[in-house]
């Protein structure tokens, strides 16, 4: 039985470099992954901001693809990526499209620590309590130093590597985080969730409401899988990090 493949969707602040270990390992598994860059956290001054809803149609595109040649597909979003994940489902879940008489399509989510809104509400609204309203806005986009970077999302690892990784983020586009969302492809959906232990960013109490929100909302058990990592465990722990995920898709 093959495998199915894996979209990785990034947070945000993250080009898609971030997320070529990962990517690297879950291949050497055995996976067809799939790793694309957010319009909000590529693009760059002097260009206008992306939105959302752009992150969102980029993937659907890709996702559509992926559905159009039969594949069946599970998404893993990390941070700001769940938001963007589930946007960008809306008609590609495999029992849908089932419906119309195609094959392949979305079956799961494994969600990498993700923010998870309501529909209707936006990532500002979700991490209220957070300070992500705090982050410093220059023109259109929001600005992270280095240090204060390498504190909230690599207090897994020496202030040395933290800085390093630190170097490789982005700005990224402020409106992204007002666009609400439109669609939760986790009520319809398996859903998983890789829940870092010594997350600063997305603490443990935020990641326990939203799996809350989900199994309320979704009337399904979420699988929860815990990880003795910081917020970028994707760029700190790549390796256990692809294991991890091979185990709950075989299982």
């Amino acid at each position: 039985m093959s495998h199915p493949t894996l979209v990785i969707i990034p947070g945000s602040f993250s080009p898609p470099a971030l997320y070529d270990n990962l990517a690297q390992n879950l291949r050497s598994l055995g996976f067809e992954t799939i790793l694309e860059g957010l319009q909000s956290a590529i693009r760059k001054e002097p260009l206008p901001s992306s939105g959302m809803y752009d992150d969102a149609a980029h993937f659907h595109t890709v996702i559509s693809k992926l559905a159009d040649q039969g594949k069946d597909i599970i998404l893993v979003p990390h941070s700001y990526g769940g938001v963007v994940a589930n946007e960008s489902a809306k008609g590609l879940l495999k029992v849908d499209r089932e419906k119309a008489g195609k094959t392949g399509g979305i079956i799961a989510i494994v969600n990498i620590t993700t923010v998870t809104p309501a529909v209707g509400e936006s990532t500002y609204d979700e991490a209220a309590d957070l300070g992500f309203d705090q982050v410093p806005i220059e023109g259109e986009y929001m600005i992270i130093g280095q240090e204060a970077m390498a504190r909230a999302n690599y207090n897994d690892v020496s202030w040395t590597q933290a800085l390093e990784f630190a170097k490789g983020h982005s700005n990224h586009s402020a409106k992204s985080f007002r666009d609400p969302l439109t669609y939760a492809a986790y009520l319809h959906v398996p859903v998983s969730w890789i829940f870092t232990e010594q997350d600063l960013t997305l603490p443990p109490d935020y990641q326990r409401k939203a799996i809350g929100l989900i199994e309320k909302e979704s009337g399904n058990k979420v699988r929860v899988f815990n990880i003795d990592a910081g917020h970028s465990v994707t760029s700190t722990r790549p390796k256990e990090l692809a294991n991890l995920i091979k185990d709950i898709v075989s299982n």
